[in-house]
């Protein structure tokens, strides 16, 4: 008897897509299916596909908190799950090269494997390329005799209104920008029901092509990449936004001369139109600025092109992008949250000027990147010539400088500002009562301080429960994280008041005052945790209350009064710059 075939990794993966891709489906059409359903369907990838739901609700819910402190609403995740649901189809890659299109969506009109046929005044020659929304031929204009390329819609996407709006605003991106390294425009028309615009065929490679065989050296990935920044400066001074320059969209042509290409994705910037729907994210994942994954509305402009840049000259130099992670989600969430490696500890061989160009343009603040793309290529054509270039290395005080200014999650927390304002004057009278509850010799001193201890758990608990609809339910891991942090600080400091009272000999009188230096170091390593994970400040802050927890050893009669005017410093201090984030939005 012959043996049961047994599935295929290549077969599991397809299945594993394919549940991805009608889940995704489901959602942005409004009828999301339950995750334990999903699950219970597909047993045999279930660990995949709890990672992913797990990494699609963490995306979404981080794009929701940086775009804005809004609702969420079913448009919002409706569009963003389109995003994904693209990404997992098509991955925007280039297709192989090809005669036809078996599945006969390429155009309008029947084709067979011996010829594509003619199409107005062209001769479809072949397909060059295709992503999520159009497929670019190579053809002749048979009324000039001359070879180009002619862009058109897939015919599945033809009654689509956004996709024909994003295709005109495209070739009129084009048609205005006649510069020696951006491909230039023909004619744009239109074909019975069918859309398209026809460039110059630009007889080469693409730069993805050429580092992929690895022959590109430093000094030739510099005056490419050099040449592309002059275009999209060029572009920026015409009002267009690239947003998607990648090493596909960058044609080598026969004069070794770099050539920008795609511009699906541009938005202009002097009409505010932009070939997108509002809130959808649309990209290349690993090409993507931060702020065009947040869709923060008004962020994205030229500088989202400065961080393309950076992307380009990274992967020339090294190989690969600066971010790569196991599927399109995780790599966006790297790209919101991590630092790149450094491109010389992927290649120890690339010179210490081109990093700093790299990591310059890389930033995650666009303030902090190069003010423009004609900058990028100014400090790069110095490079090529040997001239210094307008950065340095950052030495130990401009990387302590910067690891202070680092911060995360601001828009999750923006709201709480009002409420840290309270907790700052209950943590001050607290610490005051408990000073004046031993300077006044009370009769019953230990009933004085269990009733200060009580003003201000019942304090707090009231400023929280009045502001509880700024920060319940917490706002993903980041609330969660930071409301146990203080629940545990609040614990422990109770906690070390009570070891110290049941530490004190019968015969001798109990001085809470003793738990102070152990209380500081306690918020001091709290403090530390919240520089690492949200504001680099709070080093500050944390260095401050490990200082006062030596000092309180030798003014131990005044600590509460240090240890209460510190913590009411350092919430007046967080909350004026959270109110200023909330003033911002």
């Amino acid at each position: 008897m012959g043996q049961m075939n047994r599935p295929s990794a290549g077969d599991d993966q397809q299945r594993l897509e394919r549940a991805i891709a009608t889940y995704l489906d489901d959602v942005a059409q409004g009828k999301p299916r339950n995750p334990d359903d999903l699950l219970a369907a597909h047993p045999e990838s279930a660990d995949a596909l709890r990672q992913f739901l797990e990494d699609h609700e963490r995306l979404m819910r981080l794009a929701r908190s940086w775009r804005s402190d809004a609702p969420v609403n079913d448009n919002e995740l409706n569009a963003a799950s389109r995003f994904n649901s693209e990404k997992v189809k098509s991955s925007f890659h280039q297709y192989p090269r090809r005669e036809c299109d078996p599945a006969g969506q390429t155009a309008i009109f029947e084709t067979h494997c011996s010829g594509l046929g003619q199409f107005g005044d062209y001769e479809l020659l072949h397909e060059i390329a295709r992503g999520g929304m159009g497929v670019v031929y190579k053809a002749r204009q048979v009324s000039l005799n001359r070879i180009v390329a002619i862009k058109m819609i897939l015919q599945n996407r033809l009654q689509e209104s956004e996709d024909i709006e994003r295709f005109r605003l495209e070739s009129q991106a084009i048609a205005k920008l006649t510069h020696p390294h951006i491909v230039v425009i023909h004619d744009v028309g239109q074909n019975g029901e069918q859309h398209y615009f026809s460039m110059e065929f630009v007889a080469g490679q693409s730069l993805a092509e050429l580092i992929r065989r690895g022959s590109l050296t430093k000094q030739k990935a510099a005056e490419y990449v050099e040449q592309v920044a002059r275009a999209v400066h060029f572009a920026h001074e015409h009002g267009v936004i690239h947003r998607d320059i990648k090493p596909s969209n960058v044609l080598i042509d026969e004069n070794d001369r770099a050539r920008v290409t795609d511009f699906g994705l541009a938005k202009h910037i002097d009409r505010g139109e932009q070939l997108t729907v509002t809130g959808q994210l649309l990209g290349t994942p690993a090409y993507m600025a931060p702020e065009q994954i947040t869709s923060r509305r008004g962020v994205i402009g030229p500088s989202c092109d400065v961080y393309g840049l950076g992307v380009l000259l990274y992967e020339s130099l090294t190989g690969q992008p600066p971010y790569r992670g196991r599927d399109h989600i995780d790599t966006l969430l790297q790209i919101l949250e991590c630092d790149p490696p450094e491109p010389r500890q992927l290649n120890p061989q690339i010179p210490r000027d081109l990093e700093l160009i790299c990591l310059k343009s890389l930033e995650k603040d666009p303030k902090h990147r190069y003010a423009s793309a004609a900058e990028v290529a100014d400090d790069l054509s110095h490079y090529l010539v040997g001239d210094s270039i307008s950065l340095t290395s950052p030495n130990l005080m401009d990387t302590f400088v910067r690891t202070l200014e680092r911060s995360h999650y601001d828009r999750e927390f923006h709201t709480w500002s009002r409420m840290l304002l309270h907790l700052a004057w209950i943590s001050l009278a607290t610490h005051l009562m408990v000073f004046l509850n031993r300077e006044l010799e009370l009769p019953h001193p230990l009933i004085g301080l269990m009733g200060t201890r009580l003003f201000e758990i019942v304090g707090m608990g009231a400023v929280m429960w009045g502001f509880h609809k700024q920060w319940y339910p917490p706002r993903g891991a980041p609330g969660r994280q930071l409301l146990s942090l203080w629940l545990g600080y609040m614990a422990g400091s109770l906690a070390l008041v009570s070891i110290a009272y049941i530490l004190t000999p019968a015969d001798t009188a109990f001085n809470d005052f003793l738990a102070y230096p152990p209380m500081a170091v306690l918020a001091s390593l709290l403090l530390l945790m919240l520089g690492s994970s949200y504001w680099g400040y709070c080093y500050i802050l944390g260095a401050v209350f490990l200082a006062l927890a030596f000092l309180m050893t030798l003014w131990l009669g005044i600590a509460p009064l240090l240890y209460g005017v510190a913590w009411a410093a350092s919430l007046l201090t967080l909350s004026r710059r959270l109110g200023r984030l909330a003033e911002s939005q």
